[in-house]
């Protein structure tokens, strides 16, 4: 082994061994150095962390866990593991009744879908999203899910099959401008 991976063995080691000891926003920090620089090592990590959260029962930190994991793997194209946490994050967030984490894992879903061209079916993900939002009064995912769901739509006029179809493109931008509306209202602090 040369010195260089050496060099970036001990370094892991020393995340991996300090990693609890940092608090959530050190280790999303760490988390998303990692994934930029060195995303295998972000599995690893992400793992014990999933693993850790496991042992403890603490369905919070498996909900966020699963979520990294997600994203670590979509980085690098390993598309199935990526959707089994998404499923994961889902599960978990409807079980304990997280509708913050329910909605942003729907809408991660969503993109997710979107992002491996399956938008025929990403845009029922983002309703969802809106559904529980709008009942549970959480609006301030709003502005993210129609702005998601104005990008599948986008996508959806361009693909060939419906690009005639001149109604998708018109949802597409009904939908920037429910995101510039709920943008405008969050900001104003008027429900």
């Amino acid at each position: 082994m040369n010195k260089k991976n050496s060099l970036k063995v001990i370094s892991l080691l020393l995340i991996l061994i300090n990693f609890n000891a940092f608090s959530q926003t050190e280790q999303d920090s760490i988390f998303n150095q990692n994934l930029l620089y060195c995303p295998d090592s972000s599995i690893i990590i992400s793992k014990k962390e999933y693993l850790n959260a496991l042992d403890r029962k603490d369905t919070e930190r498996l909900i966020n866990s699963s979520l990294k994991l997600a994203d670590v793997y979509k980085s690098l194209d390993i598309i199935d593991s990526a959707k089994v946490y998404l499923y994961k994050a889902i599960t978990l967030s409807d079980k304990k009744n997280d509708y913050d984490k329910l909605i942003l894992s729907y809408i991660t879903l969503a993109e997710f879908l979107r992002a491996t061209y399956h938008s025929d079916i990403a845009d029922k993900y983002v309703y969802s999203a809106i559904d529980i939002a709008k009942h549970k009064k959480i609006n301030k995912y709003l502005p993210y899910a129609y702005n998601r769901l104005a990008a599948i739509f986008y996508e959806k006029f361009y693909n060939e099959k419906i690009s005639e179809d001149t109604n998708v493109i018109y949802k597409a931008i009904a939908y920037v401008n429910s995101s510039f509306y709920w943008s405008g209202k969050l900001k104003n602090n008027k429900y």
